[in-house]
């Protein structure tokens, strides 16, 4: 496919003359896009607007479908036994992935969808699962979300010492939508991802846990969530022009990028020296990454994630059963339409804990959306700690 600007698609058109003397050409519909593809057949165009495509017949100049998708590729023509011309574009929409049909004789639409496998987890292949868990952690997931008028919330909780997976919950307050239960794998921002950065980051700007930022040290910033403090830290290590975007990035200002499997397999890399080990979900297998981290800056990640619940206010909810090693954050939500302007409708908000302390057996990583700018990771004091209690009495 070949890029056309806006302003040449009126001589670039490549449509049969075939108008009638009373139809005008006008480019007022197309001029609302941000970009014009041709497609191989001519007749079509991918128009995008605001990051999302649709198809527009540039023959009738009118639009297809909705510009909606995330992704829209012309694929082929295909020729029916009737002999009517149907043309295949693959897609991307949501979280599905699929094929849609445009009948060339009269526009009809037509789409076939799967969940897309880069969306969409699956727990049927892994043999990890224990029932016993996943019951008591949806039974809790559910009840918190219908109390605290959550949005939406998801848990996972692996096995510490052996890094796989027990249970991974995600549920929505409305139970009819498509997204309901579905494992996302792009389904929080990575915010409790930040002390991991700022502490790769320390090194390349020569500073330590005890260097001062406007009256604090470093330790202190980063263990009582100050995100401005925060961020000049990270500015300061991590230097090169698109250092505010990637904060912007791990804020979760553009786009969720991670989900709470991943951030609890982050997490649980506290208690193996540093080694990642990840669940592949197929079967009971585990890949493992050695010496992720350099001793030096396990030994600062000692001093920052131990809950210490007079230096980290976010954490003093915590029952004495889930302290352990552990963070929690709160990032704001903002309104689609509104988010240039940064104008807030509620709260992400956080947590990932291993604990006990000493030995520890199991890593909670729960993230939630509340359309309230007052929610705090103190909300889920309702599922940890009870959470934390039931497990540490199983054998």
């Amino acid at each position: 496919m070949e890029k056309v600007c806006v302003k040449w698609v009126l001589l670039l058109l490549m449509v049969p003359l075939t108008l009638s003397a009373q139809e005008v050409v006008t480019s007022d519909d197309l001029g609302e896009f941000d970009d014009v593809d041709i497609c191989f057949n001519p007749k079509y165009a991918i128009v995008t607007k605001d990051g999302k495509q649709g198809i527009y017949d540039l023959m009738l100049h009118k639009k297809v479908t909705d510009v909606e998708f995330r992704e829209i590729v012309y694929a082929k023509e295909t020729v029916a036994e009737d002999s009517i011309k149907s043309n295949m574009f693959y897609a991307k929409k949501g979280i599905r992935l699929g094929m849609v049909f445009v009948s060339e004789n009269d526009n009809s639409v037509a789409s076939i969808w799967i969940d897309d496998p880069d969306e969409v987890c699956l727990l049927d292949d892994c043999t990890t699962i224990d029932p016993k868990v996943m019951k008591k952690a949806t039974k809790l997931l559910t009840r918190f979300i219908k109390r605290e008028k959550m949005e939406n919330a998801q848990l996972a909780v692996l096995d510490a010492a052996t890094g796989r997976l027990l249970t991974w919950v995600a549920l929505d307050a409305d139970m009819t939508k498509e997204n309901a239960g579905k494992l996302l794998l792009g389904s929080c921002s990575m915010s409790l991802a930040k002390p991991f950065v700022i502490v790769a980051a320390l090194e390349s700007a020569g500073l330590t846990l005890d260097s001062m930022v406007e009256g604090q040290t470093i330790r202190e910033a980063i263990m009582k969530c100050d995100a401005r403090l925060m961020k000049q830290v990270y500015m300061k290590g991590a230097r090169n022009s698109y250092v505010e975007s990637k904060w912007d990035d791990l804020s979760g200002f553009t786009v969720n990028l991670t989900n709470p499997l991943y951030l609890a397999i982050l997490y649980n890399s506290l208690v193996h020296n540093g080694a990642v080990i990840s669940p592949t979900l197929r079967a009971d297998s585990v890949k493992v990454e050695e010496d992720l981290f350099t001793p030096s800056m396990l030994a600062v990640f000692q001093r920052i994630f131990v809950v210490d619940k007079t230096m980290s206010p976010q954490l003093r909810w915590l029952s004495d059963e889930a302290c352990g090693w552990g963070y929690a954050t709160t990032e704001t939500l903002y309104a689609e339409e509104d988010e240039e302007r940064l104008q807030g409708i509620g709260k992400q908000i956080e947590y990932a804990g291993v604990f006990p302390h000493e030995n520890p057996r199991y890593t909670i990583c729960i993230v939630g959306d509340k359309l309230s700018m007052d929610a705090t990771p103190s909300l889920f004091q309702s599922v940890v700690n009870p959470l934390a209690a039931w497990l540490l009495k199983r054998k």
